[in-house]
């Protein structure tokens, strides 16, 4: 059993330990709901790193093993189980019937025909489940899909039960359409806008508020900038007028809260004629802690403006496509003439710094983006 355990975390495509010399350290069996046992099992690395992977198993008289996830009705009656570590918070009638998601995925997804969605946490950690926490506080507001259930072990998240969007259509995918067809997006980065506003309002009524020291952020962006240079020599040209904007953030009020943490088009779903923010996880390389620290809610807008430049690049638009969907997210927002908003360009220069990175080692061809975007923001920095 325990080799097939490993052969089936191994070759799965949620396991995010190739290349890195995985090898098996243990496996740690939970109590059983509803014949769904779940399995947590502890991988280590050449490096001295460790993780942990959630399998659910069904349960049965042969000694086989058996991913819960191709069960999904299973899953369901875990719920209703009555036991502490799911509990359902109320979702209508019992499905019939469950199909499993077949794409790429760092999760696992069950659609059930009730209208829900089961997302099975694969890499867990301890601390609690982040977007669980984050969802519970969007309840009601429109903003993102609706928390139906949470299910963990102890301070362990193993999944959730959420709102399963109909017909829903990907941000990014629409934008590039747009873009493509030489279509204004306009309309939809403005409400875009409107409903990261309302994220952003109901996390800071839920999960509290605070400030951070400017200097201090501003040393932060430096010092990203400044390896960043080290290792792409085509921002180093850049050095004199980054410091100078990051420096701008000396005496500036940085208020901070609960933000989503990785947010862009990729992020957002279409579905019965209004946006959803989705997938509250934060950044996958941070731990739980780091992902729930405060932050300012002007880096959840600056990805997002990172992300229309990226749909304008592969949907070929013009300069005043991505100008008008600029203009229009930040309206939606609430924010009067951006542009001369020093802490905004910070936060939006640092994660064009952190794309060129990305593209340079990984997608050479792209490089241009983060780049003429980086050029553009210190122009209009001043």
């Amino acid at each position: 059993m325990e080799a097939a355990l490993w052969d089936l975390v191994e070759n799965a495509r949620w396991f995010g330990g190739r290349g890195r010399e995985p090898r098996l350290l243990g496996v740690r069996p939970l109590e059983p709901v509803a014949d769904v046992r779940s399995l947590l099992v502890d991988v280590g690395y050449a490096d001295g790193q460790q993780e942990t992977y959630h399998v659910p198993v069904v349960e049965s008289e042969r000694p086989a093993l058996v991913e819960a996830v191709d069960d999904g009705l299973k899953l369901w009656e875990a719920f209703t189980a009555g036991s502490p570590d799911l509990v359902l918070l109320g979702t209508g009638p019992a499905p019939t019937a469950a199909r499993r998601f077949a794409g790429e995925q760092s999760n696992t997804n069950v659609f059930f025909d009730n209208g829900t969605l089961l997302k099975v946490l694969r890499r867990v950690e301890p601390g609690g489940d982040i977007e669980a926490e984050v969802l519970g506080a969007l309840k009601g507001s429109g903003a993102a899909p609706e928390l139906y259930g949470t299910w963990k072990h102890g301070d362990v998240g193993l999944g959730i039960l959420v709102e399963a969007l109909a017909d829903p259509h990907d941000g990014y995918d629409m934008a590039v359409e747009h873009a493509s067809a030489d279509r204004s997006f306009a309309e939809h980065a403005h409400a875009l806008g409107v409903g990261l506003a309302t994220v952003h309002q109901r996390l800071r009524e839920s999960l509290g508020t605070g400030t951070t020291d400017p200097t201090r952020l501003a040393a932060t962006f430096t010092s990203r900038y400044a390896a960043a240079a080290a290792s792409v020599e085509q921002l180093r040209p850049f050095g004199d007028r980054t410091e100078r904007t990051f420096g701008a953030l000396a005496g500036v009020t940085v208020p901070t809260q609960r933000i989503h943490g990785d947010c862009h088009l990729g992020q957002t779903l279409f579905s019965a004629g209004r946006w959803r923010y989705v997938d509250f996880e934060g950044e996958p390389m941070k731990t739980v802690p780091e992902r729930r620290e405060l932050d300012s809610p002007l880096r959840d807008v600056a990805g997002m403006l990172r992300s229309f430049e990226y749909a304008a690049e592969a949907g070929a638009a013009d300069a005043d496509w991505l100008a008008g969907a600029r203009r229009a997210f930040t309206a939606g927002y609430g924010l009067e003439e951006p542009t001369r908003d020093p802490l905004l360009t910070a936060y939006e220069l640092d994660k064009a710094i952190y794309e060129a990175v990305y593209e340079a080692r990984f997608r050479p061809h792209l490089l241009d983006v983060p780049l003429s975007g980086i050029d553009a923001l210190l122009g209009s920095a001043g």
